[in-house]
């Protein structure tokens, strides 16, 4: 399985480390402009899981590929929410993509589209899109802006196979709230109990307003390494308004399409 860094994450406040220097000598690696990330969330109704992974592993991965390629993404990640751990009342979802951009305008970026005949020239859209909906519902999207990442060091290095995602509320945070919450991630990161750590403020249009404003991400290569979801240092009077633990299944970033 592949399992990477998401490279392009690195465009936001990044805290560089050994495993054995202390919190307080944690020093600021990147501060560069803004990356977003884009979680497209489904549902399995009518297909079996492997129908399912045959189109997104078959026919779309190479299209998420190309996507890279082109400069469109970064990267792409392909998760399942491990059972048991729904915590929410919100559509039901099974199964998670994640597109990093490097930039806003990319989200709607054109040569996205492009890329589908990249690879598949003279397909018709409509029987393509057809055939994911048989695979799978689209529930809905979420945008998300990078705001900060804790990780062991500030190369493409694998970052962990489960995710622990708490969705809190509030307004977005200020630098000394991403401060704490940096502050927290790191001694648990340098103990080797998380493998990294992310902090995703939400940047849907107004008119998509969710009951959440932002998201810690923790990452472990093994579930005993994911604590009980908490505020995780942000500000005690964010609630979290649901949690999950989610697992990668496959991923594509920069340095594969480089290395082919």
């Amino acid at each position: 399985m592949t399992r990477r860094i998401l490279s392009a994450v690195l465009a936001a406040t990044v805290i560089a480390f050994s495993p054995v220097a202390p919190a307080e000598q944690l020093s600021s690696a990147f501060k560069p402009e803004s990356v977003f990330a884009k979680f497209d969330y489904m549902h399995l109704e009518d297909s079996t899981p492997m129908e399912y992974f045959e189109l997104e592993l078959g026919e779309w991965r190479p299209i998420q590929a190309q996507r890279i390629r082109r400069g469109v993404t970064n990267a792409w990640h392909f998760y399942e929410m491990m059972p048991g751990t729904r915590r929410d009342s919100d559509e039901p979802y099974d199964y998670i993509t994640v597109s990093i951009f490097p930039a806003y305008e990319n989200v709607s970026n054109p040569a996205g589209t492009e890329a589908i005949f990249d690879v598949y020239p003279g397909i018709d859209l409509q029987e393509m899109y057809d055939r994911a909906d048989a695979a799978r519902s689209f529930v809905r999207s979420d945008l998300w802006k990078v705001a900060a990442v804790v990780a062991p060091d500030a190369g493409t290095k694998p970052l962990g196979e489960y995710l622990l995602l708490s969705f809190l509320d509030g307004e977005a945070p200020g630098d000394e709230e991403v401060q704490a919450w940096m502050d927290t991630a790191a001694p648990r990161i340098q103990q080797g109990e998380l493998a990294g750590a992310t902090l995703l403020v939400l940047a849907n249009p107004e008119d998509e307003a969710r009951p959440y404003t932002l998201v810690s991400i923790q990452y472990a290569d093994a579930l005993s390494g994911l604590l009980k979801a908490d505020n995780n240092g942000l500000n005690s009077a964010r609630s979290v308004y649901k949690s999950q633990v989610w697992r990668l299944i496959d991923s594509i970033d920069e340095s594969e399409i480089e290395g082919e």
